[in-house]
């Protein structure tokens, strides 16, 4: 069975242009992306990560604004192209089509619980200490 892809590449078409779609695949499969997280439960959704700068030691913020009807809404990058668009977003987009899917939720887990019992004690509390005369 296939799977159901958060983004379509229709979205990519309709926000980025050929250059960058062709210059996104080298910083996708190099591993340039760092950090991606995703928050599908927003509308628009949102999309955020890091990714590398391919010639320099910088790394640049992305986050990218995603309707499910009408694809990509809005994207910045820290880059100096990054107000429009540029290919760090078209390469953070190519990842997430292939690792996050529509029915992806955010973990849960992560969230501490309330603490039942704020009463915290040390191991010393614990237990007891030994006596220093004490032989045995």
């Amino acid at each position: 069975m296939g799977r159901k892809h958060f983004l379509k590449l229709s979205m990519f078409a309709n926000f980025f242009d050929t250059k960058q779609l062709q210059r996104c695949e080298n910083a996708a499969e190099s591993g340039h992306i760092i950090q991606m997280a995703t928050d599908l439960n927003k509308s628009p959704a949102i999309l955020t990560g890091k990714v590398t700068a391919s010639m320099k030691n910088k790394t640049y913020d992305i986050e990218m604004h995603i309707d499910k009807k009408d694809g990509i809404v809005k994207g910045t990058c820290a880059c100096p192209r990054g107000l429009v668009s540029c290919h760090h977003m078209v390469a953070l987009c190519t990842y997430a089509r292939d690792n996050v899917s529509v029915t992806d939720t955010q973990c849960s887990w992560n969230i501490p619980k309330p603490g039942k019992d704020d009463n915290v004690q040390t191991l010393e509390d614990l237990y007891l200490r030994r006596r220093v005369d004490y032989l045995a």
